[in-house]
């Protein structure tokens, strides 16, 4: 066989391991002509609107520091991640005629193909590890069973950049030891701007490159001394150009990241200690490759429910190895660091193994055992992180790495049909049956298309209500609280390319308060940070329900009392009437709404109805003697009752005054709207 026939098989090959791992990780979507995207309806979504961030910078709509949400403030860039690489690919698809989750998904499929492609170029042409190998390496860190898992979090999918940065390091310390200039410049100064870049698109994964680097570096410190004397005369000296260019270059091309980052972290302060305790990972979440893991899921479902309980395996901490590659890392463990060859490979093993011993030592909980706390405190940028078991997502790249150099011999010598059989038993233990692909594509565009344009006076935005028919506005979920409208408004945002003071994310403005609930007060937030910041001039408002826009002229339209004063009708049901048994009066009031609102329980529109106390001799006592929640009224003639029982002490002599009451906002008396007197002589 040709050298390049035997070129041409392995291009074959190696696209052909390619398209299968993406069949496998993008199955729901391939399946569904891409109908159902990976993300939820609320992450999906805040990510989508950041993409559409950056494709609205190059069309020169909208400042790169300053996303449409968390309107007046600015670099708002700062409180998420920034998305910056995914944003660049984003809007590529943008120009191709693709829609906003469309190419938000392409963004994703992109990522895995270039962890595949510049994983097995690392480790097939930089590392020198066999072909089969490296093919099999690079499935692994793209099928990465626990990343399935955490896939709706598409942000840590930037992983996939782990490869190419170590290439590019690779290059320029081969540079170095080879006293060339210019490549050395180059290679360094790609590095530190892929670095940079990289901060600024996912924090997370860039944070943990470094710090598994650091490690790295640490490991080899010994080695390197020991060395020291065989290294100073094998390596030549390197100009100090060499160094300084790629140094001045990170510094340079740092300073976006720093700008918007480091005001945040000031703000903000970070995350807690007791967060990041709480999701660091237990042996037991690390060993546990989740339910739907192709070989082991039932059988792990099978061991932790019977045996360890206690082991929480959902959410963030769903994070486990596969066992087989596990096993790889103990052998290999011990097989390397107590391997007296001194080759390079040998050397760089010991210091991966180590790195990776150290890593999981570092991020395990164990009862008050947790050295990620040291990490937390003394390593800048570690207070950024809150969820500590996402390191362990990150540590399938170095795993990966070691799996290839295993299959290829350099750690122990095997009979290659055993190798085959432990290469395919590696692949196969990464397939994870769990989709993250539940965002309905059809279903998001609708609603996008339903909104219509915004007035064009409007400077910037609020919602009210929620997307009809979708949750139960009555749900006290706190995610449903939080994140439904403020979501939707954050895309819509984007989509016009016009600021709104909504929206949600890792960190909010310490005067954020928009939460759905309690939603009595949620218009009279609205209008508190309006007029705090004085943005009322050019504010809009947009009823996601109806899908209606307004014009808000004064602080006081937020609120709905204006606009409907004349359309609630109270009226007495019966003569007040006094319990011999409880010793108190009540009264029954009939309430009507006439307004082309629903109101009262369970509405954007909710109110309470308010009692006023007058004395004997009708002077006003207690303007704010009692209060009822208003029941639940439909627009155009919805029709309710309220029972008032008044407090023991209650003086017949006195009488009282009802009407409706926006929290925060006014009573209805103060719009104009006649109370409904009632005497109990």
């Amino acid at each position: 066989m040709s050298v390049m026939q035997k070129k041409d098989i392995r291009v074959v090959v190696l696209l052909t391991a390619l398209f299968v791992s993406l069949c496998v990780i993008f199955d729901k979507q391939f399946h569904t002509a891409f109908g159902f995207l990976i993300g939820s309806r609320f992450d999906g979504l805040i990510e989508t609107s950041i993409l559409q961030h950056w494709y609205n910078v190059f069309a020169g709509h909208s400042k790169w520091d300053e996303v449409g949400y968390f309107y007046p403030y600015s670099d708002t860039l700062g409180y998420n991640d920034g998305y910056f690489i995914y944003g660049v690919i984003f809007s590529i698809y943008r120009l191709l005629g693709a829609d906003v989750f469309l190419s938000s998904e392409f963004v994703n499929l992109t990522l895995k193909i270039i962890g595949f492609i510049s994983f097995y170029y690392l480790s097939h042409n930089k590392l020198k590890l066999g072909f089969k190998a490296s093919v099999c390496g690079a499935a692994i860190f793209t099928l990465s069973n626990a990343l399935t898992m955490q896939m709706h979090h598409a942000q840590l999918l930037s992983i996939a950049f782990a490869p190419l940065m170590t290439i590019l390091i690779y290059d320029y310390v081969d540079a170095l030891c080879e006293s060339s200039l210019k490549k050395s410049i180059l290679k360094g100064s790609l590095a530190a701007v892929l670095l940079s870049a990289w901060l600024i698109t996912t924090y997370y994964m860039a944070w943990f490159y470094i710090l598994f680097f650091i490690m790295f570096v640490f490991c080899s410190l010994p080695l390197v001394f020991i060395n020291f004397r065989v290294i100073k005369e094998r390596v030549k000296k390197p100009s100090v150009l060499a160094i300084l260019v790629p140094l001045v270059v990170l510094c340079v091309s740092i300073i976006p990241f720093l700008k918007v980052y480091l005001p945040k972290a000031k703000e903000t302060g970070g995350q807690d200690l007791f967060s990041v305790t709480y999701y660091a990972p237990q042996i037991g979440n690390l060993l546990d490759p989740g339910k739907h893991n192709l070989l082991y899921g039932d059988l792990s479902d099978y061991i932790f429910s019977s045996y360890f309980p206690d082991v929480q395996r959902v959410g963030e901490l769903n994070v486990g190895f596969p066992w087989l590659i596990v096993l790889l890392f103990i052998i290999s463990f011990f097989a390397v660091i107590f391997n007296k060859n001194k080759e390079l490979k040998v050397s760089l093993l010991k210091c991966l193994v180590s790195s990776l011993f150290l890593s999981l030592i570092m991020m395990i909980k164990y009862n008050d055992f947790f050295l990620w706390e040291y990490i937390w405190r003394y390593v800048p940028g570690a207070k950024g992180m809150r969820v500590t078991s996402r390191y362990a997502l990150f540590l399938i790249f170095p795993l990966s790495i070691l799996a290839a150099s295993f299959l290829s011999g350099y750690i122990v010598r095997l009979p290659k049909s055993l190798m085959f059989l432990i290469g395919g038993v590696l692949l196969l233990e990464q397939v994870n049956l769990a989709s993250s692909a539940n965002l309905d594509r059809n279903s998001q565009l609708s609603f996008l298309k339903s909104i219509p344009a915004p007035p064009k006076n409007c400077k910037a935005f609020y919602v009210i209500g929620q997307r009809e028919n979708e949750f139960d506005i009555n749900n006290k979920n706190i995610d449903l609280s939080l994140y439904p409208h403020n979501v939707d408004a954050m895309l819509i945002s984007e989509i016009f390319a016009l600021r709104t003071i909504n929206g949600f994310s890792t960190f909010n403005p310490k005067d954020w308060d928009f939460a759905r609930d309690p939603l009595q007060t949620y218009r009279a937030r609205i209008a508190h940070y309006l007029t705090k910041h004085e943005i009322e001039l050019g504010m809009c408002e947009l009823n996601l329900q109806t899908k209606l826009w307004a014009t808000i002229g004064n602080v006081s339209e937020v609120g709905i009392s204006q606009k409907i004063k004349d359309r609630i009708k109270l009226s007495l049901v019966s003569s007040a009437s006094f319990d011999e048994n409880t010793k108190k009066w009540s009264v029954t009031v009939s309430l009507k709404n006439e307004s082309d609102l629903d109101i009262g329980y369970g509405t954007f529109n909710a109110l309470n109805i308010g009692v006023r106390l007058y004395d004997s001799e009708n002077h006003l006592t207690n303007v704010d003697y009692l209060r009822v929640e208003m029941p639940y009224l439909h627009a155009n003639g919805g029709e309710n009752q309220v029972k008032f029982t008044l407090p023991e002490d209650f003086d017949k002599n006195s009488s009282i005054a009802i009407l409706p009451v926006e929290e925060g906002i006014n009573w209805f008396d103060q719009v104009g709207m006649h109370p409904l007197f009632v005497n109990f002589k």
